[in-house]
């Protein structure tokens, strides 16, 4: 069951898509992003590489400065 976070987010990411903000490819990176995250968050370091974990850093400051600088 989602919780109320991730229904958010989900929603979010509807709205932006519909204003056409980003692409449905930018909205799967970020998804990918996330489970990075919540794999972290949750101890479950297997789930992901150390490779994946700059390319996450290095994406996001990316997005950030694209999408919100």
């Amino acid at each position: 069951m989602q919780n109320i976070k991730e229904k958010y987010l989900e929603r979010v990411q509807e709205l932006i898509l519909k204003g056409e903000v980003y692409s449905q490819v930018q909205r799967s990176t970020i998804e990918a992003w996330k489970k990075i995250r919540d794999a972290a968050a949750h101890g479950k370091h297997g789930e992901y590489t150390e490779n994946q974990v700059k390319d996450f850093l290095s994406g996001l400051r990316r997005f950030i400065g694209e999408y919100l600088g």
